[in-house]
């Protein structure tokens, strides 16, 4: 399968990078989250921004792994990105660090992105212990 994404460390004009993922990877992949691919000489962090490409590139280079299957980014701001990125005339990464910055991935990611969980409230947990007869 065919993946599109904007990788944190460069982008052409306003548009994504398109990546070939297996099948057992594009199961759990979602859009926003966040992939590691190889971008250049190097392995970079990368935003999925669609989960079916309409072209297909000579030679894909293939999605290394999923860092989290948790969306970072919703649908609606991945749209604004590509907008924002054509109104300004700017790479589509410079905006997506906007939106997330490699700063606020390096700490989620030494919090093992435990931040982006949903947290279940103190007075839920405890009513769930109560015993009624």
């Amino acid at each position: 399968m065919l993946i599109e994404v904007i990788p944190f460390g460069g982008s052409i004009d306003n548009r994504w990078l398109t990546y070939f993922a297996r099948d057992e990877l594009a199961k759990s992949i979602q859009i926003g989250c966040l992939v590691e691919v190889p971008f250049r000489n190097a392995i970079d962090y990368a935003i999925v921004t669609n989960r079916e490409s309409s072209e297909i590139p000579e030679n894909p280079k293939s999605i290394i792994r999923i860092v989290t299957s948790i969306p970072l980014l919703a649908s609606y701001q991945i749209q604004s990105i590509f907008d924002s990125s054509s109104y300004y005339f700017v790479h589509a990464h410079h905006i997506l660090s906007l939106f997330l910055s490699k700063t606020l991935v390096r700490y989620l990611e030494k919090k093992n992105f435990f931040g982006l969980l949903p947290q279940v409230s103190e007075r839920r947990k405890n009513t769930n212990n109560v015993i009624s007869f």
